[in-house]
């Protein structure tokens, strides 16, 4: 085993994976295409940068492909950790977050031709399309800027504590990679609501969010987002004409703050 020492090198052995990875795609029999995004994809990487890995998957095998995972990622990498998300993000497909032992480390996001264009936003570079799906395909690049729908914003005041749920139980477990990947879903969450609520530089108020792989500095992080969804969400709600979740808000925001203060010794919301 190559044990990442860090330093420079960390974005050349991000391709040599990315070229494995290739490989072991059109090796696959389950698999009917795979891409790259990210950083990667859009030429803006750096010796900090992660893998987003795609696969579009025979949908007879996924959920043989899903739980076979570890043995296709150790085909091209040295694994020392993997771990599945399902229905990431609300959105239909599931999201593998893994650790390869000469510090590779990302996402592979699995979908079928049905959903795979609810996988990614932006630059694409595409590895293998054994049936042409992803021939003239762009994903657009997600965005904040035009206001949410009402029916948008219904569904994040609920998803939200769903997603910090699911944060702070990563949290506990000191599943820190996984905790801080439901944070990411947070803090977007958070900036639909900021845009319903029309708040101008919600970034600012959801510094936090961007957290280290740090046990406090996570907690302090979903604290952070869940004061901008109290003082935001009843104003989104107000402006779409949505009904804002009051019970809900309050039960949960409750139980995360007693678990994420106790615990980490911060303080809460």
């Amino acid at each position: 085993m190559r044990v990442d020492e860090g330093g420079e090198g960390r974005l050349r052995r991000n391709r040599a994976a990315v070229a494995r990875f290739a490989s072991a795609c059109e090796a696959e029999e389950a698999i009917i295409a795979a891409f790259l995004g990210g950083s990667l994809a859009a030429g803006t990487a750096d010796e900090e940068s992660d893998v987003d890995l795609y696969v579009v998957l025979d949908e007879s095998r996924y959920d043989e492909f899903r739980d076979r995972r570890d043995e296709f990622l150790g085909r091209w990498g040295d694994l020392v950790f993997s771990t599945v998300i399902r229905d990431f993000e609300g959105l239909g497909f599931d999201m593998v977050l893994f650790v390869m032992a000469d510090g590779v480390e990302g996402e592979l996001a699995l979908a079928t031709p049905k959903n795979f264009r609810a996988t990614h936003g932006g630059p694409h570079q595409v590895l293998v399309d054994k049936a042409s799906i992803l021939s003239g395909v762009e994903f657009p690049l997600l965005s904040f800027d035009q206001a949410p729908s009402k029916q948008q914003v219904e569904r994040t005041m609920w998803w939200f504590w769903w997603q910090v749920r699911a944060a702070v139980k990563s949290w506990s477990r000191s599943r820190w990679w996984e905790a801080a990947s439901h944070l990411q879903g947070i803090r977007d969450s958070c900036m639909v609501l900021a845009g319903a609520a029309g708040v101008e530089h919600p970034h600012e108020s959801l510094a936090a969010t961007h957290a280290s792989m740090d046990r406090t500095a996570l907690a302090e992080g979903i604290l952070a987002a869940i004061h901008c969804y109290l003082e935001w969400a009843p104003d989104a709600a107000r402006r779409v004409g949505a009904t804002y979740p009051e019970g809900l808000a309050q039960v949960s925001s409750n139980r995360a703050t007693r678990s994420l203060s106790a615990a980490a010794g911060v303080r809460g919301t």
